[in-house]
């Protein structure tokens, strides 16, 4: 009798191991980004985010294992967001926000110029808007949002020729992939050409365009200053742009609750912080080796003096404008929109 009691209660302990949280199966999900393993989108955002996320689900015995695709490896550039809608990967972390132009939202307002002078900046403001503004999430709710990834504002002009004033814009031809940059290199006198952004740097090569004005960190991960001679250093930048962090609803809404709450309390507001402060650390380092490569080359280097930054500005009144009327038009609160953007840019500017 004590030997089957015995046995019974093996049995028992050995269901319960047997079921145990413990040894859930591992939830594996494939992540991409379209840069190098060494960019700081991969190497300072998501290899520490995974390991975060990695460390809390094993914790709780529901362990996710996260594997980093990197470049064109499993998606073509520019097909992030596609690839993410139809299951292709279960999250992409650099989604390109032009495709707010197809949705014609108001998070385009994250490309008006002159708004914001650090990516932690751009970043707070995009979270606050998203937060206050159906609006402004409605372009991004086909999939899970996980969190807003700014580019640092474009602040450096990479040229072909020494650009000091604002008329020294007039007549060049540079990269500009939707309207609102169409509209902001148009105000300067510019021509706008649209291509590829991979394509950007042949161009900048060729001839093909004069100018493109990036963060530190597109300048290293593309190379623009290798096929330019000249960068103008502005106060605010030229504009941000911002990417996001997607993930697939039905890959989102199969994992247990208990790990979703983990990933919420690691994404939003949490990786927007993380990646701005990443980037803007990111781009005074950069910055300083691009400086030296340049003063080896005799590169030049030109700021802009507040005094004529404020005609630079100026110049672009009738960009706001426009993008106002043309949201307003649409039925959506461009106005309101623009006024907190710029409100929200000067204060987490500070």
């Amino acid at each position: 009798m004590r030997k089957r009691i015995s046995l019974l209660a093996a049995l028992f302990l050995f269901s319960l191991i047997i079921i145990s949280p413990l040894h859930a199966k591992t939830i594996k999900l494939r992540v991409h980004n379209s840069t190098s393993p060494q960019s700081i989108f991969v190497k300072g955002m998501l290899v520490p985010w995974s390991k975060m996320i990695e460390e809390r689900t094993a914790a709780i015995g529901k362990p996710v294992k996260i594997s980093i695709f990197t470049g064109s490896s499993i998606i073509p550039f520019g097909q992030h967001y596609r690839a993410v809608l139809k299951g292709t990967v279960d999250m992409s972390s650099n989604i390109d926000s032009d495709l707010v132009q197809d949705a014609g939202g108001v998070a385009d307002v994250m490309n008006l110029p002159f708004l914001f002078r650090t990516t932690k900046a751009a970043a707070l403001t995009a979270l606050d808007l998203y937060e206050k503004y159906p609006e402004f999430r409605s372009p991004f709710s086909k999939a899970k949002l996980m969190w807003f990834q700014p580019t640092g504002p474009s602040n450096v002009i990479f040229s072909k020729k020494a650009l000091k004033t604002a008329e020294d814009l007039k007549g060049l031809k540079t990269f500009a992939p939707n309207e609102t940059i169409n509209n902001l290199v148009s105000s300067f006198g510019g021509i706008p050409i649209d291509i590829p952004f991979i394509e950007v740097y042949q161009a900048l090569d060729r001839g093909l365009i004069d100018y493109i004005a990036k963060d530190w960190e597109a300048a290293m991960a593309f190379k623009f200053f290798e096929v330019t001679g000249y960068r103008t250093l502005l106060p605010i930048g030229f504009q941000s742009g911002f990417l996001i962090a997607s993930m697939n609803w039905d890959t989102w809404n199969s994992m247990p609750p208990d790990v979703q709450k983990i990933f919420e309390e690691l994404n939003g507001r949490f990786m927007a912080e993380f990646t701005a402060n990443n980037f803007d650390k990111t781009a005074g380092i950069l910055r300083g080796v691009i400086g030296g490569i340049d003063k080896k080359q005799g590169k030049q280097y030109y700021t802009v003096p507040d005094s004529e930054f404020n005609k630079w500005k100026d110049m672009v009144k009738p960009v706001y404008t426009s993008w106002i009327k043309r949201m307003e038009e649409k039925g959506l609160p461009g106005k309101a929109v623009f006024e907190d953007a710029k409100q929200l840019g000067e204060k987490y500017s500070q």
